[in-house]
């Protein structure tokens, strides 16, 4: 296996934290310069908040697959039940489902999104109905790929990938 691959397999997550910066700046940067104060801390707050949903989920599975020794991200796929990295990052995966959850639906968070969609682009929900049916679809996209790859035991069958 070419050594790119394997390094790309092993760091995965670095890569995905970085792309959660990359976003990160690419929204504050399409923010206007002519923002009152009142919304310029409101979006401060937004772009806080979704620089923590893009990286820190990243982050932690990231520092499970260092402790537990896997050569591959996948490893969230496996079916060991008994290895408690692979539980603590379906527990991390879970936990900020859950969290991204509550506050699109319970706090303010689609309204937020929605009153700030421009820095977003053009491809954005036009309502909150609309934001938080994408929100769901995507949670259950998550979940039928996470139980679909634990089913189907994906880390084993892709072991050799980093071999």
């Amino acid at each position: 296996m070419p050594i790119f691959l394997k390094v790309f397999f092993k760091y995965f997550w670095l890569l995905s934290i970085g792309m959660g910066f990359i976003n990160y700046f690419a929204f504050k940067k399409r923010l206007s310069k002519n923002i009152a104060d009142e919304s310029r801390q409101e979006i401060s707050s937004l772009l806080r908040s979704i620089l923590v949903v893009l990286t820190v989920p990243f982050g932690l599975i990231g520092i499970l697959q260092m402790l537990g020794k896997f050569e591959s991200f996948f490893f969230v796929f496996s079916r060991n039940y008994n290895n408690i990295y692979v539980v603590l990052s379906w527990l991390v995966m879970i936990f900020f489902w859950i969290i991204t959850l509550r506050w699109v639906f319970c706090k303010d968070g689609a309204r937020m999104l929605l009153k700030h969609k421009d820095i977003f682009g053009a491809n954005f929900p036009i309502n909150e109905t609309l934001i938080k049916i994408q929100l769901v679809i995507m949670i259950i996209g998550g979940l039928a790929a996470l139980t679909i790859g634990i089913s189907i035991d994906l880390y084993s069958h892709t072991h050799w990938i980093t071999n």
